[in-house]
């Protein structure tokens, strides 16, 4: 059976993700705001996405 395009997103953004060799971060966006664009597009509220994003960027450092 042959999945839409919307199908297969969804599928790689919720069940098989992505590694890229390079780090692929949008340069205009914070470290922080770069976290919370998969988190976005996994469905994530707003507000949600900028909690799980300050926590793990607080675990990493990355906040000021």
């Amino acid at each position: 059976k042959e999945m839409s395009d919307s199908s297969l997103g969804k599928l790689r953004n919720q069940k098989i993700g992505f590694v890229f060799q390079n780090f692929n971060l949008l340069p205009k966006l914070t470290a922080w705001e770069n976290v919370q664009v998969p988190l976005v597009y996994a469905g994530l509220s707003a507000n949600d996405s900028k909690k799980i994003a300050y926590e793990y960027c607080s675990c990493a450092t990355l906040l000021p």
